[in-house]
């Protein structure tokens, strides 16, 4: 057995170990703590388990983890910061254009309002409760998982993604300083509606986690409420199943991402979280995203591939840029990333 092949197998095994490990910390953590929403944990432990994955591959692998997570989420907290900015504007809150264009669409009825009057939420905890806080709660889990299982395949692949990210959250951002728009919920409160719920953490307690409530209850005291439309959960979902639409190919069956907004398009209007216009807003600006930054990766691609033409001989081998920052993607992104 060579050399190189016992550092490799003891670099494996030391990886799994460590892994294991830090999957029996993350499970003691969820006992104590309860699971993580906050965005700042979440990304720590994202960024923990790519600290994982770089043993045994060198220092600059590890150091790759700091030099892109970083920024990230140094412009996550610049976002943040202004997402809040409507909320102290004085800005007076638009909310009836809001109801009326909802009756307009749906036949003289605000779908949250026809909702919450045509299914119950209150006495005992439904089962399919569970799945209503699930997929609410899934807004602040899962974009960031997936940059980190993106980061971890392909470091050209998470800047596609984060580029995205980012895009949404800015664009909402601005919007939401610009014309600040109230929820269901917010309509409710000034008559606009008949009284509205907001039960989308009821089915935590079903499963034991009654802590969750209070959480988001703490997040919305937090947060802008006064950031309705376009509905970021509805724009992060959808453009979830967007990108991993365009990743797994051809077939029919790739149409099921789909059902994740579905799903949260739903939980929304269901909770009195947003009106119909609020999602179908975050799905056009989720939409509007993708296409621009996908067209700005086209042309910054073209204008490498001339760069390097005029740099290089006809019999040189063109590498991509993101196989030198990663030599062993090369195979990777020769395969995931030419779409």
């Amino acid at each position: 057995m060579s050399a190189p092949f016992q550092r490799a197998r003891a670099a494996r095994i030391g990886r799994y170990v460590l892994g294991t490990v830090y999957v029996a910390y993350f499970v003691q953590s969820y006992r104590s703590k309860g699971f993580p929403f906050d965005r700042e944990r979440v990304l720590l432990w994202i960024a923990g388990a790519l600290f994982v994955t770089s043993v045994g591959r060198g220092w600059r692998w590890a150091l790759s983890v700091a030099i892109d997570w970083v920024p990230f989420a140094v412009l996550l907290f610049v976002y943040d910061y202004s997402y809040g900015f409507a909320k102290g504007s004085g800005r007076s809150v638009v909310v009836a254009p809001l109801v009326r264009a909802d009756r307009l669409l749906f036949g003289g009825h605000v779908p949250a309002e026809w909702l919450q009057h045509h299914i119950g939420h209150s006495g005992p905890v439904h089962w399919w409760e569970v799945g209503v806080a699930v997929i609410y709660a899934s807004h602040f889990v899962v974009p960031f998982a997936l940059a980190g299982a993106f980061w971890w395949r392909s470091r050209h692949l998470w800047r596609r993604w984060v580029a995205r990210f980012l895009t949404v959250s800015f664009s909402s951002a601005l919007i939401y300083a610009v014309i600040p728009t109230g929820a269901p919920w917010y309509a409710a409160d000034r008559g606009l509606i008949t009284n509205l719920d907001r039960p989308v953490a009821r089915g935590w307690t079903k499963i034991g986690f009654y802590a969750a409530p209070a959480l988001y209850q703490r997040g919305r005291n937090l947060i802008n409420p006064y950031a309705a439309l376009p509905s970021l959960h509805a724009a992060f979902s959808f453009l979830v199943a967007q990108f991993v639409f365009q990743l797994i190919g051809k077939g029919k069956l790739r149409l099921l991402v789909f059902l994740y907004p579905a799903a949260m398009a739903f939980t929304l209007l269901y909770g009195g979280e947003h009106f119909a216009v609020d999602i179908l807003a975050g799905w056009l600006l989720a939409a509007l995203a993708a296409l621009v930054c996908d067209r700005i990766t086209r042309r910054m691609a073209r204008r490498r591939q001339r760069a390097g033409a005029t740099t290089m001989t006809e019999s040189a081998t063109v590498v991509p840029a993101e196989a030198i920052e990663r030599p062993d993607e090369l195979a990777a992104v020769s395969t995931q990333h030419t779409s």
